[in-house]
């Protein structure tokens, strides 16, 4: 630090060293210049007032001082001639330096000297001279070199470089005042960097103002006043002398600039080239990154190809080409997760092939390979892209169900079934060109959240358990568990006997839902059962109406699972869209039971019409008297008075007695009349056989 410090004091002390003798140089060059150019031009008729004429020295000095005076104006002007051309010239070889001018002009001789420079400053100068002389003869009858021996010529060119002269002095101290002035908001903003004292820049700052001030005084004066009052006139001097100054710095500023920008040219060609030419480098070294990163890439596309399969193998089953039981257990743990986070249901179903061991034994394995992959193949089919079948193990198979309820898995379970069974599966044995017909069948257990559970093992158990349920069952058929024995008890009692196994198990699977979904529905539609079957036999039905009727109890409000529960349970009052939604409900059940056939579809059109109105303004038909089946009138009877004695969350429950009068008042408006008295007198029936209101009975 101490010696970077030091450093600078001495550059400083040099820059001002340079400064004063620059000054002191220029101006004694300038002044015995000046005052021997006046000397040497006297002329005896006075062309030139107010000089001083070196006869004069002549006369009072002798020869011997008039030479020597004579030899030493002389040198000092050859001298101020040389001192111009080495600094322009100078100038020329920095600019060069710079490159703002061609390199030539650096040219260095063995002995030091820029020798380009200082001959094309020569040049310049030369050719300045020429331009004005012809300029002068051109345009005037003025003959520099005749006239009076080419001394007026001489004061013009004279006049002419001390205006030249003058400007690049100002320039030279202008340029002084705006280093110092840099010099000193530096050092004010920082410390570093260099510093001139305090009073060296007053004087610097001082003088070069005063300097200023005296030249363009001085040039004021020469451009104001002619020097050949003879041969011009003021104002013809002034004119002059200004359009030959225009025409000086015109030539200078022709003779840099020209130069400088076919150095600029050459420098952008230079640099332009090395571009090129680096361009070229860096696209050829792009080129062989690119193949090798094209390379690296497939290198890596076949080793992640590599390990996809080996993945895909870990995970998959050789035969089927379906997913093994690791990828079945994997992926119904995520849909597991997925299903509780969207509070949505999904299902678990279980296909066993009904005695596929036979297969086997009679035909061997490859026989029974070609059946499990055949049979995959049509399960995928069957259950479409969005879910998930994969081969548990052995000959079952295991399909998770997203956003499923029971209807759809039961539906889905359906089409599996059948897809598997409707076909003969073909096998060419090796003695035989005839194929042999394979006919198989399946069963199917199923299993739901949240309706059995919600985890992994109570899902497996569950389905596991239906599906052997469907194997005891006669095979070939779709099961699903109840939540409870006391279902099968309901069915069984209530004269379902009748029924095959599989519209047993629908029932069984609509039931389960119903009761899942909804608890207080479900306890509602067997409390109605007695009373609509009471009410069915009061009014001499037949058998199998009074068979319809206890179904259409069972499952009229099984269109509610269609429901959200924030307007099933709302406490308060429905708006109306939320009625639209609740007036949806019978039609929906009408669906879901039109969909699983057999008995169901009779019982669908009662439950679809079991909200309409006597006089015609119920839903969702607007049927009217006789136009509604007598099974719905009955189950809008039952309906209507269980409602109101059981209570709802939206509002408290009535006595056994206010719900007769409010029965018999609306007996005529909404209720069929007959439908209301045979239901009123089997209420008094059931109460009188079992000596309590029946709305406790059924509670108990």
């Amino acid at each position: 630090m101490h010696e970077a410090k030091e450093r600078n004091v001495q550059k400083t002390q040099r820059l001002g060293n340079f400064i004063w003798w620059s000054y002191g140089l220029v101006f004694g060059l300038y002044l015995f210049a000046t005052l021997g150019t006046t000397l040497i031009i006297s002329q005896p008729d006075k062309l030139v007032p107010a000089q001083t004429s070196l006869l004069t020295i002549r006369s009072s000095f002798g020869i011997v001082t008039y030479y020597a005076v004579l030899l030493l104006v002389l040198v000092f002007f050859i001298a101020k001639g040389i001192l111009f051309v080495i600094l322009s010239s100078r100038l020329l070889f920095i600019s060069g330096k710079e490159g703002i001018l061609p390199a030539k002009l650096t040219y260095i001789n063995r002995h030091g000297t820029p020798i380009v420079s200082i001959l094309v400053q020569t040049v310049v100068c030369a050719t300045f001279i020429f331009i004005l002389y012809m300029l002068l003869t051109g345009i005037t009858n003025f003959n520099p070199i005749t006239t009076q021996q080419g001394v007026p010529f001489y004061l013009l060119l004279r006049a002419i470089s001390s205006i030249l002269w003058i400007l690049a002095i100002i320039l030279f101290l202008a340029m002084n005042i705006r280093y110092v002035l840099r010099v000193r908001h530096k050092s004010r903003i920082s410390q570093r960097g260099v510093q001139i004292p305090g009073r060296e820049s007053t004087w610097i700052l001082g003088l070069s103002t005063l300097g200023i001030v005296t030249l363009l005084i001085g040039m004021q004066q020469t451009i104001a006043h002619s020097w050949i009052p003879g041969a011009f006139s003021n104002e013809h001097w002034s004119l002059t002398i200004i359009t030959c100054t225009l025409v000086a710095i015109v030539v200078g500023w022709l003779c840099a600039e020209i130069p400088r920008k076919q150095a600029l040219l050459t420098t952008l060609r230079k640099v332009n080239t090395r571009e090129q030419l680096l361009r070229n480098q860096l696209e050829e070294a792009y080129n062989e990154q690119q193949i090798l990163v094209e390379q690296q890439q497939e290198l890596l596309i076949a080793v992640e190809q590599l390990y996809r399969e080996n993945a895909l193998a870990a995970v998959t089953d050789p035969i089927t080409a379906l997913p093994n039981h690791r990828a079945i257990i994997s992926a119904l743990d995520e849909a597991l997760q997925e299903t509780s986070e969207k509070q949505e249901s999904m299902g678990l179903l279980f296909v066993d092939l009904d005695r596929f061991k036979q297969v086997n034994d009679s035909w061997g394995h490859p026989a029974g390979d070609a059946v499990l992959h055949e049979v995959g193949a049509r399960l995928k089919k069957a259950i479409g892209p969005s879910n998930f079948v994969g081969r548990y193990g052995g000959e079952e198979f295991a399909i998770i169900l997203r956003k499923c309820d029971v209807t759809l898995a039961i539906e889905i379970a359906e089409k599996m079934r059948l897809s598997i069974m409707e076909k003969p599966y073909l096998w060419y044995a090796e003695d035989t060109s005839t194929p042999v017909e394979l006919t198989i069948t399946a069963s199917i257990g199923i299993s739901l959240t949240p309706y059995h559970g919600e985890t992994r093992e109570a899902l497996l158990e569950q389905a596991d358990r239906a599906m052997y349920r469907a194997k005891q069952s006669g095979r070939n058929r779709v099961c699903i568990v109840m939540a409870e024995e006391h279902t099968r008890q309901i069915l069984t009692v209530r004269g379902l006997g009748s029924f095959s196994s599989e519209e047993i198990c629908t029932a069984r699977a609509l039931l389960a839902a119903m009761q899942a979904y909804d608890q207080e529905t479900y306890e509602h539609a067997q409390r109605m059962v007695s009373l609509s079957e009471a009410t069915a036999r009061r009014l001499k039905c037949g058998s199998e109406e009074i068979h319809n009727v206890r179904l259409a109890a069972m499952f009229h409000d099984i269109g509610k699972i269609g429901v959200p529960n924030s307007i099933l349970h709302k406490p308060g009052p429905l708006t109306p869209c939320e009625w639209e939604v609740i007036r949806r409900h019978p039609d929906t059940g009408r669906r879901i039971l039109a969909r699983a056939g057999g008995p169901f579809a009779i019982v669908a059109y009662i439950i679809g019409a079991h909200h309409e109105r006597w006089d015609g303004d119920g839903y969702p038909g607007g049927l009217a008297g006789e136009q509604i089946p007598l099974s719905a009138r009955i189950l809008s009877v039952v309906d209507a008075y269980d409602t109101m004695v059981s209570g709802r969350v939206y509002r408290e429950a009535i006595s056994d007695e206010e719900a007769r009068q409010e029965l018999r008042r609306c007996a005529g408006s909404q209720f069929d009349v007959n439908v209301v008295e045979a239901f009123l007198q089997s209420l008094d029936h059931l109460e009188e056989t079992s000596h309590e209101p029946f709305i406790s009975q059924q509670a108990s």
